[in-house]
């Protein structure tokens, strides 16, 4: 069984709706399962949203050192940590993001969706190619009128992270930061734990240089679970990196959707980046 096939019986086995989408960066080869399908984007919507502010940044408007003022009516709930702190509190524009990414704050991203704009989140999503992906709210708001709920799909976000991790999203100096970020992910349920030991025993005492590090953003909502990032690794003198988004849907079991997700990553990783077949 070869790794497409090994990972399709994963997808079918989780018993729910799922799409993969898994591209190595420097041969092409992929594995894409439902790329089109529309998920509800949960929390992976922060990654445009964090594009869209490094472009407005690098295009003068404002400046990512600039501090916004946290307001009592700024506060959500869900995750994050703002939504706990005094309302007057003032953070630079880079920290909102890293709140945003890290611990996945909503207070951060819908102050972040107020300094930049939905209408401009979705027209980068456009200019990157991504078409089937959009930002209709704001996050634990409910909105008088709703137009949408937040859609995205596997192909989108795989092409998101692909401009990211390539330095055409904005520029190299701004994906490389996007990167940096997305590295200090707090959630490590998903794909990282799919992934073998970062670092054997030998590395350990030659300074626990890793064998791999992931750049990702997860989602969750009950029935909902999403991770998407970039893998890099070094391994047996080989070094790469790849794109891996997986998205659940219909699972009620978390844990099994936990699971999924951790498989996949398995099996994408022992064929990408340890040649497995």
């Amino acid at each position: 069984m070869d790794w497409s096939q090994t990972i399709e019986t994963i997808a079918r086995e989780a018993g729910g709706t799922v799409a993969v989408v898994a591209r190595d960066l420097g041969t092409g080869e992929q594995v894409a399962i439902n790329p089109a399908e529309p998920f509800y984007a949960a929390s992976v919507i922060k990654l445009p949203i964090m594009v869209e502010v490094f472009r407005q940044a690098a295009a003068g408007r404002f400046a990512l050192g600039d501090r916004r003022v946290l307001r009592a009516e700024d506060q959500v709930g869900g995750s994050g940590v703002l939504q706990d702190l005094s309302p007057g509190l003032k953070l630079p524009v880079i920290d909102l993001v890293t709140l945003m990414i890290t611990v996945s704050d909503n207070t951060a991203t819908n102050m972040l969706i107020d300094l930049v704009g939905s209408e401009n989140v979705n027209r980068t999503m456009a200019d990157l190619g991504l078409t089937g992906s959009r930002l209709y709210n704001k996050l634990q708001v409910v909105p008088a009128q709703r137009a949408g709920t937040n859609t995205i799909t596997a192909a989108d976000m795989a092409l998101l992270l692909e401009h990211i991790a390539r330095g055409t999203a904005v520029s190299q100096r701004a994906c490389l930061e996007m990167i940096r970020i997305l590295k200090r992910q707090q959630y490590q349920d998903g794909i990282p734990a799919g992934l073998p030991p970062q670092v054997d025993d030998v590395m350990q005492e030659l300074g626990g240089i890793p064998r791999w590090e992931v750049a990702h953003k997860t989602g969750w909502i009950p029935g909902i679970e999403h991770d998407a990032g970039i893998v890099y690794y070094r391994e047996g003198g080989r070094s790469g990196a790849f794109v891996l988004v997986v998205f659940t849907r219909g699972i009620p079991d978390r844990a099994q959707s936990q699971r999924t997700i951790r498989r996949v990553a398995e099996s994408v990783y022992k064929h990408l980046a340890l040649g497995e077949h």
